[in-house]
């Protein structure tokens, strides 16, 4: 008893000189063996690196935190590789006997396993190895925070950054979810350019709850902490963390802070050469100011001076106020004018009117900044193309011409006035000479793109009608030219001559975007790929992965996904190089797109649009793009049946583009039909009928009640009528769809196939069955045109086996329909569904010549059938029938042919 204060007096210079070592870089002296015997319990040698971790292979240890060593793993049931945490050895030795190490390290794991946020690391696991807790996170290829602010960033670049980490931890903070141990050491910049908080370890589901006593003889380890009720790095602690008082998101904002100021002026803004010291300062909010080498603005640490407040509630009011404070200064909502235009990814982008008053200048002095555009679209240009588009023959070519003139009108508009006020902020030296450089060849850009369209709107080409307007939609915003976070795509300070060149791949990017805007996808192709190579010989990866991102756009377009994807990955990581966030996200929201159409690969898609979104919220989240994002996001998760989800982003799109173009717009309408179409599979047809006619009231709108998009809608509303047993009325529609469809594209375009199976199916539910037939007989013939996959084609045989057994032809029905036996997976569930109406079908027309067969084929569809289908009343019906009935003949059923009948 008489040793025990000297033991603790030893153990607490031991623990501050390892505090000391983390906190101000003193060498930690060794304590010696004598030391280490009485303090404590004996040291146990560190146990060997395990091989496996439950199914997890380790593959190489990439270090160890204060309360657990964390590995490289691979996982082989998801083929992906994996970090891995495990409870450090020495820890969970005392686990079963109630240390705090099992209890820690399951609470960071059940903390970040709540948040789905993609600047948090996501937690894919948790379990036991042995004794030990694990948890299976993500791997972040890339660098802590600390090691990247190693080397140079402008003070804007650092914000960018921080931003997305604040997003991270507003995420936490929004579930219950406090960090407690904020600093750069637990945020991961991944090579993919993404922020991810980690490192929840000291977190806990209930803001205000005081920490648990730490166990002391682990504070020297990389997770600094105190002994005693306090738990977090000392230098990032919060005033209420230091006194061992309730802690809360409060106290992650001020930890938020320390990191910023320390990663802006170079130092942390509380001094201390102890603890004590330090703590002194934190306690009373002596914040020292920034040195005169700090390059951000005052009003930056004046927003973290708040942050760093002594009392909790005089700080910001969340962490997300903190981090728009942070933002750069809004220079005034703006208005959207009119009809957006969107780089390269298909969709209409908006075009901001000027967002400030140009600077004061010289009367007159910029009043010609505007000519060029003037050069390249006037009422000449428009007079071209209006009498391109009449000789198209089109009937909706008038209707196209109004539309696309109106919309070059106002980016016309648009990019004089953005000219205009670069113009006079070059003058009074608003901006440095790079970002001057810069604006103008973003502005030069963008005309090169309006020349390029006109040029080619005022050919006379087959499909220029009906292109024209979505070709306009593809212009890019001239919102860029003024955003410093958009501008580092173009080059500066090159010589003359390069720069030269660069303009003239830039105009011949332009041309491949407007020849793939009318429908020739081989020729941007190729337009595209000449840039590429132009970008590599100038050294210049902005340029290369501009044209990356037009010849994958265009290579997915010809059919050829695996090339497109291939070319759209490079494009991500050319943009990457270039510090050109836009064209990354357009390339990474395209690959959505492309990767999103293959149900297996939905999770993928998910990654990926996480992905985009950091980028779209460091480039100051864009509705537009967001609404593209949104869109094929949308379409995946169609493609993979996670309709609920598909709704949300459809609905979301939807909301950005009538808040930005209203109702009549092209990018409108496509967000409509693409909803409306969702709620047709979701069963909601009344909802689906509404939708879809403000979708066609859209597209006649602005592109002619002959577009090709308005018997798209027609099509569809049949479908939704047809689900609302209003067989006429869809019936109505369906001839009127594919009238439309037929004169447009001719007999055999896909369109007028898919138009033909709508149709016979809704005769067949109408019970007009020849025609259902003659119908569907025409739609195989149209169908074959294209080589679909068999199981396409089945479903127009299904319908017309379905006709022939209401009409009695039963041996016909029987003959229509056995082919098809073998091609549809008898399984639970939609893929399922046309291999159980095959067999119920089937039973239905052998009921008069054999019985058991009959019963062979209701028992293996009733076994995967579920009591929502529409025919499922009917198979039992029809089961107690066959069961109940002491005649018919009886044929012997081979065992081969009873296992296909079942599946």
């Amino acid at each position: 008893m008489g040793d025990a204060p000297a033991v603790e007096v030893r153990d607490r210079e031991r623990i501050r000189a390892g505090a000391r070592a983390k906190l101000f870089g003193e060498l930690m002296p060794t304590p010696s063996s004598k030391d280490a015997d009485a303090g404590r319990p004996k040291a146990t040698t560190p146990a060997k690196d395990p091989e496996r971790v439950g199914r997890f292979r380790i593959l190489d240890r990439l270090g160890a935190g204060g309360m657990g060593v964390v590995y490289s793993a691979y996982d082989p049931e998801l083929d992906r590789k994996v970090a891995l945490k495990l409870l450090r050895p020495d820890i969970a030795e005392d686990a079963s006997q109630g240390s705090t190490g099992t209890t820690r390290l399951q609470r960071e794991a059940q903390a970040m396993a709540r948040l789905n946020h993609p600047n948090v690391v996501t937690v894919h696991e948790v379990g036991r190895h042995g004794e030990q807790v694990f948890v299976a996170m993500e791997f972040v290829a890339g660098q802590t925070l600390r090691t990247w602010a190693e080397s140079e960033h402008d003070w804007q670049e650092v914000l960018r950054v921080y931003r997305d980490a604040a997003a991270g931890l507003a995420a936490a903070h929004d579930a219950g979810i406090v960090h407690r141990d904020f600093k750069p050491d637990n945020v991961m910049l991944g090579d993919d350019g993404r922020v991810r908080v980690m490192d929840f370890g000291l977190s806990r589901a209930e803001p205000g709850e005081v920490a648990a006593p730490d166990d002391a003889q682990h504070v020297a380890g990389d997770n600094l902490t105190r002994t005693g009720m306090l738990m977090g790095t000392p230098a990032y602690m919060a005033p209420e963390q230091h006194n061992a008082a309730p802690t809360s998101d409060k106290s992650d904002q001020f930890a938020f802070c320390v990191a910023v100021w320390e990663a802006l002026a170079g130092e942390r803004p509380f001094e201390g050469r102890t603890y004590g010291e330090l703590a002194g300062n934190v306690a009373v909010g002596r914040v020292r100011d920034p040195p005169g080498t700090a390059a951000a603005p005052t009003r930056i640490f004046d927003v973290l001076r708040r942050g760093l407040a002594v009392r909790p509630d005089e700080r910001h009011d969340s962490m997300q106020d903190l981090a728009n404070a942070l933002a750069p200064p809004q220079r005034g909502k703006g208005v959207w004018v009119g009809l957006g235009l969107l780089a390269v990814a298909g969709v209409g982008a908006g075009v901001y009117a000027t967002r400030e008053p140009p600077p004061s200048v010289e009367a007159g002095a910029c009043d010609d900044a505007g000519d060029p555009i003037r050069k390249v679209w006037n009422a000449a240009a428009s007079a071209r193309i209006k009498d391109a588009l009449a000789a198209s023959g089109a009937p909706y070519a008038d209707a196209s011409w109004q539309t696309v003139s109106s919309m070059l009108d106002r980016y016309a508009d648009t990019w004089a006035a953005t000219a205009q006020t670069v113009c006079a902020a070059s003058m009074v030296k608003r901006g440095d000479a790079n970002a001057t450089q810069r604006q103008s060849q973003c502005l030069a850009s963008r005309r090169s793109d309006v020349a390029a369209l006109v040029d080619v709107l005022s050919t006379r080409e087959d499909g220029l009608a009906q292109q024209a307007v979505q070709a306009v939609v593809t212009l890019a915003p001239l919102e860029a030219c003024t955003d410093p976070s958009r501008l580092e795509g173009f080059s500066i300070a090159r010589d003359p001559d390069v720069l030269a060149e660069l303009s003239e791949a830039r105009a011949r990017l332009a041309r491949a975007k407007a020849r793939g805007g009318l429908g020739n996808y081989a020729e941007a192709v190729e337009e595209a790929e000449a840039v590429v190579q132009e970008g590599k010989s100038l050294d210049d990866p902005a340029t290369e992965a501009a044209g990356l991102l037009v010849r994958g756009q265009y290579e997915e377009r010809v059919g050829n996904r695996t090339k497109s994807e291939s070319t759209l990955r490079a494009a991500i990581k050319k943009a990457e190089i270039a510090h050109d966030h836009t064209t990354r996200a357009l390339a990474l929201i395209r690959l959505i797109y492309v990767v999103g159409s293959d149900p297996s690969r939905h999770d993928e898609a998910l990654t990926l649009g996480a992905d985009a979104g950091a980028v779209l919220r460091m480039l100051g989240a864009d509705p537009l793009l967001q609404a593209k994002l949104d869109m094929n996001l949308g379409g995946a998760d169609r493609a993979a049946r996670k309709l609920d989800d598909a709704l949300d982003h459809y609905e979301a799109a939807l909301d950005a583009y009538l808040e930005l173009f209203g109702e009549s717009h092209p990018e409108t309408g496509r967000a409509l039909t693409s909803l409306g179409s969702v709620l047709i599979i979701r069963d909601e047809p009344k909802r689906a009928i509404e939708v879809l006619q403000r979708a066609r009231t859209s597209f006649e709108t602005t592109l002619g009640a002959q577009h090709p998009f308005v018997p798209l809608v027609i099509s569809n509303l049949g479908t939704a009528h047809t689900a609302l047993d209003n067989h006429e009325r869809a019936i109505e529609m369906l001839e009127q769809a594919l009238a439309l469809r037929t004169e447009i594209h001719g007999p055999d375009h896909p369109g007028v196939a898919k138009t033909l199976f709508n149709l016979g199916n809704a005769q067949y539910k109408a019970r007009r069955y020849e025609d259902a037939i003659a119908t569907l007989r025409e739609g195989i013939r149209a169908v074959k045109t294209s080589n679909p996959p068999k199981a396409r084609l089945g479903r127009y045989h299904i319908v017309i086996g379905g006709s022939l057994t209401a009409l009695g032809r039963l041996d016909e029905a029987r003959e229509e329909f056995d082919p098809w036996l073998d091609v549809y997976p008898l399984v639970a569930g939609r893929e399922g569904e046309y291999a159980r109406k095959i067999r119920y079908n089937l039973a239905m027309a052998y009921i008069p010549k054999d019985l058991r067969r009959a019963r062979l084929m209701l028992q293996s569809a009733l076994e995967t059938a579920t009591g929502d289908e529409d025919y499922y009343e009917g198979m039992l019906t029809v089961l107690w029938l066959i069961d109940t009935a002491q005649f018919g003949p009886t044929l012997p059923v081979s065992a081969l042919d009873e296992q296909r009948i079942g599946g």
